[in-house]
């Protein structure tokens, strides 16, 4: 205790030394500082001493990106979407102007409430993004240890916490943090309800993150329909097995009730347009609408170029699996000896072998995970990245939304990736020293 106590001293000591030099900041560095104590106070993580200098390094890691991005030189991944959310929220915690809404109108009044504390400091929503990063490495220590792969821990959360564009992205005053977070935290929150049976306090859980989802992204209102069903049929199904009972049922349909609440107390508030525009225009000529506007601001060199051809059912189809194909990979088409189409290149064949490794520990061997878990897990990747998809029209795009799903199939695929690495490395092993007896 004692040692852990000296540890913490000596910690605060580079934040006393920085909140003296750079007394406009004293919310960010304090915030940063908590994203480190919440991650050590961890049971699952605290207990592990590897895990615990893991896990605080990679905290760390992305303190360093937030407060390089925020002080000495602004990053240019995702630019111009960080400045403008500190400029506006800045301006709205200045005049006081708050107002409710949807989507990036949600975002920018909840930082501004910070700012109104903290004062107008950019390292301040970095902190924050780093803070629910850290959050999201407590979650996913308990989804490892539910799908039974703790021997895994140290190679996942490295690969969780580590990959160069999620760790940027995290770094910024940017939504994906703040996504990502409530996202887990749905799908734990799920399991604990189905399993542990803790009855209205995961329902509580379940229903603040799911409306926090569709408060800050749009993608999320429409979402919520194609996962509440799954959800329901999951703690359904688990329930069935361990206790079946009406309360089970009486919880699935207060998860129900809550999401059509949800639906509509965010369909009735000033940014409900967002929601209305879908249901009169269309769900088809929104999205192609959208892309087309995209396609126009954003940079060409980027795009997807894949126009959305609505006018016969296969050529819809075969627009969709064009789209999700190049979302999937999320690399240029015009390849250039570039350091940026290398790297999405690299992440892009590595999320392919992920997915299919994933693909094969749920189908070929449903004992490396719990089966509904794991085929539940499979499914939400496969429905969010489609709706992902139709929204998104160049690769820079894509890596940006492929925060929120990599996670997923590096926890099902890495495994047995792992494992046949192990394999094959033992064959070798083996068969040299064969050779050397032979000799």
């Amino acid at each position: 205790m004692s040692h852990e106590f000296a540890i913490r001293i000596f910690a605060l000591i580079p934040m006393g030394v920085a909140v003296w030099f750079v007394p406009t900041h004293w919310a960010g560095v304090l915030i940063l500082y908590l994203s480190a104590e919440i991650v050590s106070h961890d049971r699952l993580i605290q207990d592990d001493r590897k895990l615990l200098v893991i896990a605080i390094g990679t905290v760390a890691i992305h303190g360093c990106a937030a407060v390089v991005d925020a002080l000495w030189w602004p990053i240019p991944v995702a630019q111009p979407d960080p400045d403008t959310f500190f400029r506006v929220a800045s301006q709205i915690a200045n005049r006081g102007d708050f107002v409710l809404g949807i989507d990036y109108v949600f975002f920018e009044n909840v930082l501004a409430l910070f700012h109104v504390v903290g004062g107008n400091s950019r390292l301040l929503g970095n902190a924050l993004s780093v803070f629910w990063y850290a959050g999201s490495c407590i979650i996913l220590m308990r989804l490892i240890r539910v799908l039974g792969i703790d021997r895994y821990r140290y190679g996942l959360l490295i690969g969780f916490g580590l990959l160069p564009s999620a760790l940027l992205l995290r770094a910024m005053t940017l939504r994906e943090s703040w996504l990502l977070f409530l996202f887990m935290v749905v799908i734990y929150g799920v399991w604990r309800l189905a399993r542990e049976g803790k009855g209205w306090k995961d329902i509580a859980m379940l229903a603040v993150a799911l409306s926090g989802l569709a408060m800050l992204h749009k993608v999320f209102i429409v979402y919520i329909v194609v996962l509440i069903p799954m959800l329901c049929v999951f703690i359904a199904g688990e329930a069935g097995i361990k206790r079946p009972n009406r309360y089970r049922l009486l919880q699935v349909s207060v998860i129900v009730g809550i999401a059509l609440a949800i639906g509509y107390v965010v369909a009735t508030t000033n940014s409900g347009q967002i929601v209305t525009q879908i249901f009169d225009k269309g769900v088809v000529e929104t999205i192609r609408d959208y892309r087309q506007d995209v396609d126009r601001l954003g940079a060409p060199r980027t795009a997807f170029n894949i126009p959305f051809d609505t006018s016969s059912f296969a050529a819809t189809a075969k627009t969709a699996s064009r789209i999700y194909g190049h979302y999937l990979l999320a690399a240029p088409l015009r390849f250039q000896p570039d350091a940026r189409d290398i790297y999405a290149l690299m992440e892009g064949l590595l999320r392919i072998v992920l997915l299919i490794a994933a693909v094969a520990a749920v189908v070929s061997r449903p004992a490396r995970v719990p089966c509904r878990y794991g085929i539940l897990l499979m499914a939400i990747y496969v429905s969010l990245t489609c709706v992902w998809a139709v929204g998104t029209t160049n690769y820079g795009q894509a890596i940006r939304h492929h925060l929120l799903t990599n996670w997923i199939i590096l926890l099902l695929g890495y495994p047995l990736i792992a494992e046949l690495w192990h394999r094959a490395g033992h064959a070798v092993g083996l068969r040299w020293r064969g050779l050397e007896v032979r000799k």
